[in-house]
């Protein structure tokens, strides 16, 4: 909701709709896959590049836990 001052200076309140997402590289709509890669060209290549960071982040956060755990 939005408060709006018309124009004999009362004011109103504006159902205001939620803004629209823009469609991710994952729902986009499905092309001729050529890529030889991780996913096949579904994905963009950013997309690719950060879901494989995470997973190596992740594994070596599970890493440095166990280290850790191992040396209490």
């Amino acid at each position: 909701m939005q408060v709006v001052k018309t124009p004999g200076g009362k004011l109103v309140m504006h159902v205001v709709k939620k803004a629209h997402q823009a469609q991710s590289a994952a729902t986009q709509e499905l092309r001729e896959r050529t890529v030889a890669r991780a996913y096949g060209g579904s994905l963009c290549g950013a997309a690719v590049r950060s879901r494989i960071l995470r997973a190596f982040l992740v594994e070596e956060q599970k890493i440095v836990k166990k280290m850790t755990m191992s040396k209490a």
